[in-house]
């Protein structure tokens, strides 16, 4: 007698639906941050003192802030520059980090001793430090934030793009195309650049965390966005006279930078384990 044990038929739903919910949550708040001036319900610099902090109502559903600007508009303005900041300076990073660890990990030699050791060099100093030396140099501004961003993340990318080129050097795939006479650049391109892309992909989504809240604590410090203009960290640090008076003020830009950096990484750990053939039983 054969025993045959069927799978539960909707057993493969609820980890589907695991899988995709951050992705799905993560694409609709980025879509709905990103439309703020469509979505927005009034002029985020509008003052209005006989409004000044009210409460969460239906009229003002974040409530208003000590000039009687209406929160939820400022919100979304605010997380619309910061993403923009954030997106464009995870790319650059990105471009940079894998451009850099491809050529130390191809090349090897005295090209890689020298890349590692200034990788080395970047590491030993953190993030936040290096950021503030560059805009301590270029000055306030969203380009000054974006190239303070880029040079504060991309060494420990490098870094690992760097360790993964150096295994592939060794496969059986790049001896066989060395072995055909193809020439460096058609290496790169055609077999390491594709083998090193998923977890470059993962890196930089989980950068963009890590990013947001870096350009938050810059902007409470006062060297990113500069007031009138909206931004998540900006009204954290304007709000710290009222937190008695009135603590939406900070609840509201806390729980989107906190609610976004935990969605960027429970997606760059959905991806992490579709490219990783080990973690997709998990």
């Amino acid at each position: 007698m054969v025993k045959v044990v069927l799978g539960h038929p909707g057993s493969s739903r609820p980890r589907l639906f695991r899988r995709a919910a951050p992705i799905l949550c993560f694409v609709l708040c980025l879509t709905l941050v990103l439309a703020a001036p469509q979505i927005a319900p009034t002029d985020p610099n509008e003052v209005s003192m006989p409004r000044r902090l009210m409460a969460p109502n239906p009229s003002a559903f974040l409530g208003t802030d000590q000039l009687g600007r209406d929160v939820l508009s400022r919100i979304l303005h605010g997380g619309q520059a910061a993403m923009i900041t954030v997106l464009v300076a995870v790319a650059g990073s990105t471009a940079l980090s894998t451009s850099v660890g491809i050529l130390a990990g191809a090349r090897g030699g005295l090209v890689d001793r020298v890349l590692c050791a200034v990788l080395d060099l970047l590491l030993a100093v953190p993030g936040l430090l290096v950021a503030l030396a560059i805009l301590g140099t270029l000055g306030t501004g969203r380009l000054a934030v974006i190239v303070a961003l880029i040079g504060a993340s991309w060494a420990e990318e490098a870094r690992i793009v760097r360790s993964l080129v150096a295994t592939l050097r060794s496969s059986a795939l790049i001896e066989a195309a060395h072995a055909l006479g193809a020439p460096a650049w058609r290496i790169g391109v055609v077999h390491v650049l594709p083998a090193t892309l998923p977890t470059v992909v993962v890196l930089a989504t989980l950068n963009l965390g890590q990013a947001l809240l870096t350009v938050s604590s810059l902007s409470f410090l006062g060297l990113g966005t500069q007031p009138p203009s909206a931004d998540w960290g900006t009204m954290l640090a304007e709000s710290r006279a009222y937190l008695g008076a009135a603590p939406w003020l900070m609840v509201a830009p806390g729980a989107c930078i906190v609610g976004f950096a935990v969605l960027a990484n429970l997606v760059g750990d959905v991806l992490q384990g579709q490219a990783d053939p080990r973690q997709r039983g998990r």
